[in-house]
């Protein structure tokens, strides 16, 4: 069978995805600029072999269409490589005997982790539509959450197909005498134990997400040779993570990004990503601010039974605003090179006629205050959604988001960009830099 076009969704950082948490659109602009600095990986992409099963899942999957003798679409392989991932997923549960938690840290970010264990213990044999995995596998899944870093990782192409590179790491993920036991899974749609020389328990074994953390450095060495290799030595990528990972705090990510955006640099290409580091340093401090004041005025709300008027907030937001102004915040992000990331995005010109305004009214705070509120408003109309806070003549109106400063207020920094999973890549592939 030749190759052939694919059109289905794939993850993205969607605009929907995040609306219900992000009154301000902050995730939203902080994972485009995500996106400048790590412009191969999404905030889902975290383990590496991950990325050798699911091209191991699009040649099997082929394979299995081929062996039927008649033509195959879109919905065929999908399909197929739904039934794939369960007999996966389903194995890695079995190599353990079961003993997994879905929050015990084995196989963190293995994706269906709980429908997975959910069969396992009801000893449900079917890996057909009677085992609940995932909702919206397809999306939610191996194959969704990690396409979109495949292409442009140049493992497979736009259409789905495996490129020379994405054939090496499917044929390094398991010895070729596994595709004939998962053929017959996918077949019968059964949890196959055995067949041939490979059997359900030690595929788990050779496929599982902490595989080369479990065993000595001769366990798939030619794999995971080639994932440091494909993942992060690919040149769109490796100066920003050689940066990562010589200058990662796990407890202030904050400082990371601080240390990247001060080093120097001739070569232009690195100091182009170190103007990435730095406009994303600009953005989020002014985001903490900004979120902070949200939050205050959310709490005090509270106290007033969702009342409260524009002076009050202006008196309670004061200091965080003195900070804003006496330490340029505004005129730190606008001036950096990537703030057209945000500005030219989605939501982009209502933040920018917002901060805009607040710097034409730095002098009243309640107007500050109003600007604000009318932003929020702004970006929940375009999502067709409701706001949180609604004005009233000079008074505020809170309805909604009570849980939120709970969960925001106090925290050091609001995005990760992605680092915490460049990290994780680097532990399973053992790279050691440029």
């Amino acid at each position: 069978m030749g190759k052939f076009n694919l059109s289905w969704t794939k993850y993205a950082p969607l605009e929907d995805e995040i609306s219900i948490i992000d009154p301000l659109a902050f995730d939203y602009f902080a994972q485009l600029l995500g996106n400048v600095i790590l412009p191969s990986f999404t905030t889902r992409t975290s383990r590496a072999r991950y990325y050798s099963m699911v091209c191991y899942g699009i040649y099997i999957s082929k394979k299995y269409l081929e062996q039927q003798g008649k033509p195959y679409y879109q919905k065929d392989l999908l399909d197929t490589f739904k039934i794939y991932e369960k007999y996966w997923a389903r194995a890695i549960v079995e190599y353990y005997d079961g003993k997994l938690a879905e929050r015990d840290g084995q196989e963190y970010d293995f994706r269906g982790k709980r429908g997975a264990l959910k069969a396992y213990h009801q000893d449900l044999k079917s890996i057909g539509n009677e085992f609940k995995f995932l909702s919206r596998q397809l999306e939610l899944g191996g194959l969704g959450a990690y396409r979109t870093s495949m292409e442009s990782l140049e493992l497979v192409d736009e259409s789905l197909n495996l490129t020379h590179k994405g054939q090496k790491l499917a044929r390094s993920f398991v010895d070729s005498y596994y595709d004939k036991l998962v053929l017959e899974a996918i077949k019968s749609k059964k949890l196959v134990e055995k067949k041939g020389k490979g059997s359900l328990t030690s595929f788990g074994g050779h496929t599982c997400l902490d595989g080369f953390k479990l065993n000595d450095s001769n366990y798939h060495k030619e794999e995971r040779e080639l994932l440091g290799q494909y993942i992060l030595d690919n040149p769109k990528n490796v100066v920003s993570i050689d940066y990562i990972m010589k200058n990662y705090k796990s407890e202030d990510k904050l400082k990371t990004i601080e240390d990247i955006s001060k080093l120097e640099e001739k070569d232009l290409i690195k100091m182009d990503i170190i103007e990435g580091y730095k406009t994303v340093l600009a953005f989020e401090r002014l985001a903490i601010s900004f979120n902070r004041i949200w939050c205050f005025i959310i709490r005090e709300s509270e106290t007033q039974f969702g009342n409260i008027s524009l002076e009050q907030c202006a008196k309670i937001c004061k200091d965080e605003l003195d900070y804003i102004f006496e330490e340029q915040l505004i005129n730190e992000l606008i001036t950096k090179k990537y703030y057209c990331e945000i500005s030219k995005s989605y939501h982009g010109i209502f933040f920018r006629q917002f901060i805009e305004n607040c710097l034409l009214k730095r002098d009243d705070y309640k107007e500050i205050i109003f600007e604000l509120v009318k932003y929020h408003n702004q970006i929940m109309k375009k999502r067709n959604t409701s706001s949180w806070i609604m004005m009233d003549k000079d008074n505020l109106i809170v309805t909604a988001g009570y849980n939120y400063p709970k969960k925001t207020e106090k925290l050091p920094y609001l995005h990760g960009y992605k680092l915490s999973n460049i990290m994780s890549l680097i532990e399973d592939t053992g790279w050691k830099g440029k």
